[in-house]
């Protein structure tokens, strides 16, 4: 049966305009679907050939792979890609120009060079004038020896181009870079690799072919090569647009251009810090049992690249290890350099100008802006998520840890180009013998060439404080304590009549009688690992230390005040010395046992327990000895991370050889004599 003639008149009629407007790729199948169109004016005609608009482009509709998706051609870039039906919309028909066609250059030679220039000095007063006339065309086609189309053709190409390379010759067949595929089935293979990466980061042959071969079909193609998929693959692997957002940022990282680097006109003009995860396993003192990586606080000045200290603890980065950090950075070593035993000079010291860090929330808090304040230090942050911008404070990390690599028990084997196999089973050094070490390869860096500097950076500090009048000594505060106060973690309190309230502990002294008004909240400061006292930020300056009024009570640090408290919170306010001791000892009982048993998590606990109290010796020798992390409980319920086990007990080692660093003189020119560590 006949359809009505106006219907079929209709159809013939939309059909015949269609395949007018369609490019060559289109066209056969085209004129074998007698494709429907739209009865109403107003309604958008999806069919072959139609304009429509994509966001501020223009594309042309090349097939309609299902309802809800479009195959389209950017009318702008030629690019053919796979759309969502509802992010088009219809716009007017236009007459499109030609797809433009890429030129390319090739090397030539002087003779070819010398051609090239004449045509130039031909052709380029016609460049910024009108359309070339015939007669014109005719007479610079004699003068240069060729046609009047190519003469046309090489204008057409300059005026794209702007200089000499519109007119280099072109090789013949296909040039570099072009793809002879189709450019529907290429824009097939992009949306199924894109869906993949996007949505795992990954893309297989396998999965491509499997999912491309029902939009093949329904466009009348044969399915592609395994080879050329595999080739878009890797050319959409290559492209951050079409990977997910944390790798296309890694990818984008590779391939940008560093623009230079942070300008620091004089010493101490830009101090940058940052920690990271040390790549190496220490061991316990007491059975060389394994205790995993400690953390690395470091900061460096930019100027002369000279460390200004460090901190090895055994918790994540927070504002009490950057506090110890600084206040190792900022006061001299000579006395911490004799309580560790180390050997060699370490003279770089003093108070930074500018701070440089990156995100993270220990050097976004308030304590440390606040503290920062009051020292007179500025802060300054990298933008997020771009380590670049801290590039010289990373590459000294980079070079340390590499340094690590020659210690036993280190994450990365060189040989394998992988990550060592079982490297806590080859740990041998405990977390004093690694402070140790580190502190000898810091005096030995000092004393070697720095590629930046062209000498090391010793003497790049030393010169820096050399003036004609004498040596200038770098610039500190007098007491360490009001340093490390300003950067320890605080709150705001009210100082009330009876004292002052903090985690169910009450803080009083005479000296806070002037001070007393329940309408204003003051800066209060305390030292997680040791919450005996307690340091009142003074309006004038300085800071107020106030005892807690439990005078009686053992000395504790927060971590183990919240165990007591979560063993019996009912009791703990008021609680009586013997009770406080009791929980002590019961936590330090339960410590040892699962210690014994091999929990990881017990066994670095103990081993803070007993560094906080060697530390304590040694900071009472030396003001400005930097202490990690102090004793902390375990309670009888499970909580936080789960400790991993480790092998049975491991006999006693005899103490392992010291590394061995002298330095007799500070200048460049000297030798450094120093042992590594076998």
């Amino acid at each position: 049966m006949q359809p009505p003639s106006h219907v079929r008149t209709r159809r013939t009629a939309g059909k015949e305009s269609a395949v007018r407007e369609l490019d060559a790729e289109s066209t056969s199948v085209t004129e074998a679907v007698p494709w429907p169109v739209s009865a109403h004016p107003e309604d958008i005609p999806f069919s072959p050939g139609t304009r429509l608009r994509l966001g501020v482009t223009q594309v042309r509709l090349v097939h309609a792979l299902s309802l809800d998706r479009l195959l389209v051609k950017d009318l702008e870039t030629g690019e053919t890609r796979i759309v969502a039906r509802a992010t088009v919309r219809p716009v007017d028909k236009s007459p499109a120009g030609p797809d433009p066609q890429p030129i390319e250059g090739t090397n030539v030679s002087d003779e070819q060079l010398a051609r090239l220039t004449a045509r130039e000095a031909v052709l380029k007063p016609y460049v910024g004038g009108g359309e070339l006339t015939r007669k014109e065309a005719r007479r610079l086609g004699s003068t240069l020896g060729v046609s009047a189309r190519t003469v046309r053709r090489w204008l057409h190409r300059y005026r794209r181009a702007g200089d000499i390379t519109g007119l280099m010759p072109r090789r013949r067949g296909v040039q570099s870079g072009q793809r002879t595929l189709d450019p529907a089935l290429d824009a097939i293979i992009r949306f199924a690799v894109e869906a993949k990466l996007k949505s795992s980061g990954n893309c297989s042959v396998r999965a491509v072919y499997e999912a491309i071969r029902g939009d093949c079909a329904a466009i009348g193609k044969a399915v592609p090569a395994r080879a050329t998929v595999l080739g878009r693959i890797k050319a959409l692997k290559a492209d951050p647009q079409s990977l997910p957002p944390e790798v296309a940022q890694e990818v984008r990282s590779r391939r940008r251009l560093v623009r230079g680097s942070a300008a620091a006109p004089h010493a101490l003009s830009r101090v940058e810090i940052d920690h990271t995860l040390v790549d190496t396993h220490i061991v316990d003192a007491r059975d060389r049992g394994p205790l995993g990586r400690p953390w690395l606080t470091i900061a460096m000045d930019v100027c002369t690249r000279a460390i200004l200290g460090f901190v090895l603890t055994f918790e994540a980065p927070s504002r009490l290890s950057v506090a110890l950090c600084l206040r190792h950075a900022i006061y001299p070593k000579e006395g911490w350099l004799k309580a560790i035993g180390a050997r060699g000079p370490w003279p770089v010291f003093g108070r930074p100008q500018y701070i440089y860090t990156d995100n993270g929330a220990e050097f976004r808090s308030a304590s440390f802006q606040m503290g920062c304040k009051r020292q007179h230090i500025e802060n300054g942050y990298r933008p997020a998520r771009t380590p670049r911008f801290g590039g010289s404070i990373e590459r000294l990390i980079g070079t340390f840890m590499r340094r690590m690599r020659l210690i036993p028990g280190n994450t990365f084997n060189e040989i394998l180009g992988k990550r060592s196999p079982y490297p806590a089973q080859q740990a041998i050094l405990t977390l004093e013998d690694l402070e140790l070490w580190f502190t000898n390869e810091i005096t030995a860096y000092h004393h070697e060439r720095h590629s930046t500097l062209g000498g090391a950076p010793l003497a790049a500090w030393e010169a820096a404080w050399r003036t004609p009048h004498g040596v200038v000594v770098p610039p500190h505060p007098a007491d360490p304590q009001t340093l490390f106060a300003d950067l320890l973690p605080h709150a705001l309190r009210v100082v009330k009549p009876v004292g002052i309230d903090w985690h169910c502990l009450r803080y009083r002294s005479d000296a806070l009688a002037p001070y007393v008004d329940p309408d204003i909240k003051r800066v209060v400061r305390i030292d997680p690992r040791d919450i005996s006292s307690i340091w009142l930020d003074l309006p004038q300056g300085g800071h107020l230390q106030v005892p807690w009024v439990n005078a009686a009570w053992p000395r504790l640090s927060l971590w183990e005040w919240n165990e007591i408290r979560a063993r019996d919170g009912r009791r703990a306010k008021g609680a009586d010395p013997e009770f406080v001791r009791r929980c002590l000892a019961d936590n330090d009982a339960l410590i040892a046992a699962r210690a014994d048993r091999g929990e990881l998590r017990a066994r670095r606990r103990r081993a803070r327990l007993e560094r906080w109290r060697s530390d304590e010796t040694r900071q009472n020798a030396a003001p400005s000895a930097p202490a990690t992390q102090p004793r902390t409980r375990l309670s009888n319920r499970k909580r936080g991370e789960r400790g991993g086990k480790v092998p049975g007990q491991v006999p006693r080692l005899p103490p392992l050889p010291r590394t061995q660093l002298e330095v007799t003189r500070t200048s460049v020119e000297s030798p450094v004599p120093f042992e590594v560590l076998e």
